[in-house]
Formats: structure tokens, C-alpha cells, sequence
């Protein structure tokens, strides 16, 4: 457990004179007249701040508005321009990883049969397999590659019900 976790979970045994002193330490006035355990999360937030740092200002307003009963500002649009060449990276867990694709090859099978169709499903199956499979990732990390089977396979769903639909002269 870090230092300021260990300080954190110290606070639940604090008594409430120990709590204002602490609040008095730490933001040099005196603590503000309140219940012990809301006492208790403000001198956490406090400790969080002075390890993390605050709030930005602008975030800080906004709230401020909001609490007063004033309707929040609409977020400023992002405009963002791609231009060609432009390469899209996703980040997780720390490392760059570029979308992949797979090419899944159904021109030698026949779409308009039940068997041609299954032949087609077994080559996307193991298309996605081999796409999502997270290579010496332990089993917490299991969800992400779930959640890349669950979407490749809606994506390849739709690809598959048209390149079906054009076999079958739909």
C-alpha cells in the first residue's frame, strides 16, 4: 500500500478533534464545522491534492456554475482533421497498438450451399481468433480479448450476411 493510501486508511481512526487537527495542518486554517465523517473524506481529498494535485481552475468554475444552479457550458467542439497518411494508433495498457485487420478468402467457396456457408463462418472464427489473441497477457486481461472477439465477429457478420446475399443473387 503507498504512503498516502496508508494515510488515507489512517483516517478512520482519527476522533474529530484528531481530524481538525489534521485538517488544520494540512490546509493551515482552521476545519470547517462539519460531521466527522464528511470531515474525514475532506481531509482525504486534501491529502489526494497535495499528492496529485488539485482540480484545473477552468474544471474548477465549471463546477462552481453548476453548483450554484447555473446550466453547465457546452464542451468547445474539437475539430479534428485527418489528412491522407495519417495513421490512427490505439493505446492500451502502455503500448501502441495499430487495428488490425485480416483478409478472410471465400471466393472458392460456394455461399448458396449450407456447407459453403459453415466453411465461411469457420474461416472468420479462426480470422478473429488469430486477430484478438492476447500473447502473454495473464487471465485478468482476458475481457479485452473478449470484447475484440464480441466486435470483430459483429463487424464480420455484416460483411459475411453481404458477401451471402450477393451469392445468393440478393
Amino acid at each position: 500500500m503507498s504512503r498516502i493510501e496508508q494515510k488515507i486508511a489512517a483516517l478512520a481512526t482519527l476522533s474529530p478533534a484528531q481530524l481538525r487537527e489534521t485538517w488544520a495542518s494540512i490546509d493551515g486554517s482552521a476545519a470547517p464545522s462539519l460531521p466527522a465523517p464528511l470531515l474525514r473524506r475532506m481531509v482525504a481529498q486534501r491529502l489526494q491534492e497535495r499528492r496529485f494535485g488539485s482540480l484545473p481552475a477552468l474544471v474548477a468554475r465549471e463546477l462552481e456554475r453548476v453548483g450554484q444552479g447555473e446550466q453547465p457550458k457546452p464542451a468547445p467542439a474539437q475539430r479534428i482533421s485527418l489528412t491522407p497518411g495519417t495513421r490512427l494508433v490505439r493505446e492500451w495498457n502502455a503500448h501502441e497498438m495499430e487495428p488490425r485487420r485480416a483478409e478472410v478468402h471465400y471466393r472458392d467457396l460456394n455461399l448458396s450451399t449450407p456447407s459453403g456457408r459453415e466453411r465461411l463462418h469457420n474461416r472468420v472464427e479462426l480470422a478473429v481468433k488469430r486477430l484478438c489473441e492476447q500473447t502473454g497477457v495473464g487471465n485478468f486481461f482476458r475481457r479485452p480479448e473478449h470484447l475484440c472477439r464480441h466486435r470483430a465477429f459483429e463487424k464480420a457478420n455484416v460483411d459475411m450476411e453481404t458477401v451471402i446475399a450477393a451469392a445468393d443473387g440478393n
